[in-house]
């Protein structure tokens, strides 16, 4: 489906890549929304303020996720649960001031 309506080129080996970046980078920005409440499958995607983002992010980590897909997530969400998100909101703020943090934390986290 990705390779017939958004990206002609895409090789199975770059879909893994952008599945996985997509998911956890999007528990992340979910968690940075979220602030100090938690995070789980369930309600992630509603933290994503960009609609169609939302629901891509749904459809890769919503009720349908594959279940081998599962663990993975959870142990995601495991650790994002116990970051201190504010610490690093705060920490952002000091060097970037109030700009949309996700922007920011992008190259970094995935890094």
């Amino acid at each position: 489906m990705f390779r017939k309506t958004l990206i002609g080129s895409l090789t199975e080996e770059r879909f893994v890549d952008l599945y996985a970046q997509t998911i956890t980078y999007g528990l992340f920005a979910a968690k940075i929304m979220a602030g100090k409440e938690g995070i789980n499958k369930e309600n992630a995607w509603n933290f994503i303020p960009v609609p169609l983002l939302s629901h891509i992010f749904h459809t890769f980590v919503g009720p349908d996720t594959p279940v081998a897909m599962n663990w993975i997530i959870e142990d995601i969400l495991n650790v994002l649960n116990k970051t201190d998100i504010v610490a690093i909101t705060k920490a952002k703020e000091a060097t970037y001031g109030t700009r949309d943090p996700i922007i920011h934390f992008y190259d970094t986290f995935l890094g």
